[in-house]
């Protein structure tokens, strides 16, 4: 007994050898893929993009926007007082040139202009307002993103323990098949057996050993998959533990409803901002500096000028109604979609509710099955020491209990996978 105890030791060592030194949780995926995936990153970036755009549009409705100018204009005369070409306020009337009005014959001009809007604490709190309404849509994005993210990656996870336990399970019967190779083996020897039944534990041992590599084969990928999903660069094949998933209980409200709320709220804002164009605009400028049509005196055109310039729409062809007319209708389509994924909602948390509670129920009658294939694996056994039955029913039951066990596994998996899509669900 003690020779045996060493030896699942060894194979349980050599096991954790093969899958790596350490062991991940599902836990450690999760984290590891939050911390990396550029899609998060690049979400916490557009947040500082959106904050920034705030400060800009303070910048430009709020603060004075002051600018330097310099100007130099030469309208020359041609053929005025038989010269070709002169620059005079005093030109003939046959000579060739802009109207001496208009342009006095040049210009030399540096100013310093300011401009600010007043009065438009209304308009610039309807931008910040539509402002908070995209940070709150890319939260509300980001949420459902990780949501969805730490689903397919609970999935890829349950599957690659799902063959993890499937390679154990088969080394745990190679191990008990070997051991009765043993026995039998002495007594084909004592003449008690025959060598077919030596041979047909031998072809048993080597089948369980194909399944292993078959399902090596899947857990590699699986690994992959993982691995690519959470941005993993380490190609180890670790031990997984034993995922833990609880099931959520079930919410009143839901995720999904903020981003309706969210959609519906940021169409009253764009025609908030559509509206802002029916709003009288008062804009305070002045300037101050050199302005001067003639060099003549130019250091005495040093001045400065003040105005207000006030803009008040009249009409526009009901563009504002037709607008109102068209974002009432999104809104309405919004809603509609609203209750069509309320709906499928309740459906499908009632009936993955439905078949978690299934679930459960086959786990515990292969659990009792399990059992009693154990017992009567306990009996057979010494039944085919002693030579009372043959190597084919000992292996028969072998089948039978491998069968439930593998089905157990697979249910296990199906249940944890029904719970993470409740729980992705119901949020």
């Amino acid at each position: 007994m003690k020779v045996h105890l060493k030896l699942a030791l060894l194979i349980v060592i050599l096991q954790l050898k093969v899958y790596g030194q350490q062991v991940k949780s599902l836990d450690d995926f999760i984290h590891f893929a939050n911390q990396e995936n550029p899609l998060i990153k690049e979400n916490a970036n557009l947040l500082k993009i959106s904050q920034q755009q705030k400060e800009l549009t303070a910048a430009q409705l709020r603060k004075p926007q002051i600018n330097l100018t310099a100007d130099y204009l030469f309208a020359p005369y041609f053929f005025n007082n038989k010269q070709f070409i002169s620059v005079t306020q005093n030109p003939e009337s046959n000579a060739y040139g802009y109207n001496i009005n208009l342009s006095n014959g040049g210009l030399y001009a540096t100013q310093l202009n300011i401009a600010t809007p007043i009065f438009n604490s209304g308009i610039v709190n309807t931008y910040f307002q539509q402002n908070d309404l995209q940070n709150q849509l890319l939260g509300a994005n980001l949420k459902a993103f990780i949501n969805d993210l730490n689903k397919q990656i609970t999935d890829q996870f349950v599957n690659a323990y799902q063959l993890q336990e499937q390679i154990r399970y088969q080394q745990k019967l190679i191990l008990l098949l070997n051991d009765r190779k043993k026995i039998v083996s002495t007594l084909v020897e004592k003449g008690l057996f025959q060598q077919n039944d030596l041979l047909l534990l031998e072809i048993e041992i080597n089948q369980k050993q194909l399944n292993i590599e078959t399902s090596k084969i899947a857990l590699y990928d699986a690994f992959n998959k993982l691995n690519n999903t959470c941005l993993i660069s380490d190609t180890s094949i670790f031990e997984l533990q034993k995922p833990i998933i609880k099931q959520k209980e079930l919410l009143q409200t839901y995720n999904y409803e903020i981003k309706y709320r969210i959609d519906s709220l940021n169409i009253l804002s764009q025609q908030s901002i559509q509206n802002l164009k029916y709003k009288p605009q008062l804009v305070l400028f002045g300037n101050t500096g050199l302005n001067a049509t003639t060099t003549e005196n130019i250091a005495h055109n040093i001045g400065m000028s003040a105005g207000l310039h006030l803009q008040v729409p009249i009409y526009d062809g009901k563009q504002k109604k037709i607008t109102g007319q068209q974002n009432k209708l999104l809104i309405e389509n919004l809603n509609f979609y609203k209750s069509q994924t309320t709906l499928q909602q309740r459906n499908n948390l009632i009936f993955l509710q439905k078949q978690i509670l299934s679930t459960e129920k086959t786990i515990e009658l292969f659990n009792s099955q399990i059992k009693s294939q154990e017992d009567l694996l306990k009996i057979l056994q010494e039944k085919v020491i002693m030579g009372q039955i043959s190597v084919t029913d000992f292996l028969n039951a072998i089948e039978n209990y491998s069968n439930s066990s593998l089905d157990r596994i697979q249910s296990q998996t199906n249940l944890w996978s029904l719970v993470n899509q409740f729980n992705a669900t119901n949020w």
